[in-house]
């Protein structure tokens, strides 16, 4: 929730386009628009992420860009990778911010 109403933390340039949004592949937790029209897709973890979820973002922008959308970033949002996931991300053309949202709506936006 605190992530859907201050995309600006992910992507500085970043606005709010919708919300779960389903796909065959499973649901978006968010989709950004960023600067020069960019459509950024975000798959949030609460804790570590892993291999899965560096592969379901990569299901996530192949299957936007199958649609003919060209200008498709994915981001994982996480509090830490997976030395593998790490590995993938990197190998996919995929970005990942380590941010942490306490109760009170405070984050912590680190370099991991």
């Amino acid at each position: 929730e605190f992530l859907a109403n201050n995309p600006k933390i992910i992507d500085e340039k970043a606005e709010l386009v919708s919300r779960e949004v389903p796909t065959p592949h499973g649901r978006i937790d968010l989709v950004l628009r960023g600067r020069d029209n960019t459509l950024i897709l975000v798959e949030i973890k609460r804790d570590v992420a892993d291999v899965e979820a560096v592969f379901q973002l990569r299901r996530y922008v192949e299957y936007y860009t199958s649609l003919g959308v060209s200008n498709v970033r994915g981001i994982i949002v996480a509090q830490s990778l997976t030395p593998t996931a790490r590995k993938l991300l990197s190998d996919f053309g995929l970005e990942y911010r380590c941010i942490k949202v306490s109760e009170g709506n405070v984050y912590e936006k680190e370099v991991c």
